[in-house]
This record gives C-alpha cells, structure tokens and sequence, in this order.
C-alpha cells in the first residue's frame, strides 16, 4: 500500500507526522511493504498552503490511503471524495508503521476533528447540525 503522511522535514520514517493536513508543505509516500518513501513538495517555502493544493497533488501521487494527526471536517469531507481512505496517524511515521503492522490502524471517525473552536462552539456546532462532534485533544 502507498500511505501518504504530511511532513514538514522528511527525516525518512523517523518524520514526524504533520498536524495541519490542510497546509502540509510536502507529503512523504510510503510503501508499507517495503518500506521505500518518496519526499513530494506541495508547495515552495515561499508560497503559503492550502488544501487546493494538497488536494492537486494527492490526486497527482495517487496514494492508496492518508495517515494524518489533524483535519477539519471540511477537509476532511473533500479527502473522502476525493475516494481517498483515512486513518489517523502516530507522531511519526515509523510508530504509524508500527501500528499498521499489529493491525491496529484506525481510520478517521466521521466527525471527529482537529480543530481550535472551544468547546460551547462545538456544542452550538453539533446541535444545528444534529451530529455528535467530538474533539480529539490530543491533536
């Protein structure tokens, strides 16, 4: 499988997990088989990110899944249709890997997000929409 993961230093496996998806500078593309990464740069230090242009070069790349720490729902919405599966992601790569291995990867619920509303936010946010959303702090 080809596991995408965004990165701002590729340190090879040893990267750290990105925790913005949405602005990721470069993606790091694993092939969980054997273990060989390929660095793709999204967008020059220069230029500012935006999930337009994640977006551009997943579909570019074609991975056959992402593995990140952080998204909002609208982001995560237009990854999924995009046809892209999730799963969420360890610090780094490698303890991702490592989670993979012993089967116990988990995809990305449907409504938990990384996000800085506070908490009477989200409250007001899962009574218009009539979704529990939950917030995984340790994002």
């Amino acid at each position: 499988m080809k596991l995408c993961f965004p990165i701002t230093d590729n340190r090879g496996l040893d990267s750290q997990t990105f925790s913005h998806f949405g602005v990721a500078p470069k993606l790091l593309v694993v092939d969980t088989q054997t273990r060989d990464v390929e660095e793709v740069l999204v967008h020059p230090p220069e230029e500012s990110g935006s999930l337009d242009k994640v977006l551009s070069t997943l579909n570019r790349v074609k991975p056959d899944a992402l593995a990140i720490t952080g998204i909002g729902q609208g982001a995560l919405d237009r990854v999924r249709q995009q046809g892209f599966i999730v799963y969420r992601a360890e610090k780094t790569i490698a303890a991702t890997l490592a989670r993979l291995d012993q089967q116990q990867l988990e995809q990305w619920p449907d409504t938990t997000v990384c996000t800085g509303l506070d908490d009477a936010t989200l409250e007001e946010l899962s009574r218009a929409t009539g979704l529990e959303i939950t917030i995984d702090k340790s994002c």
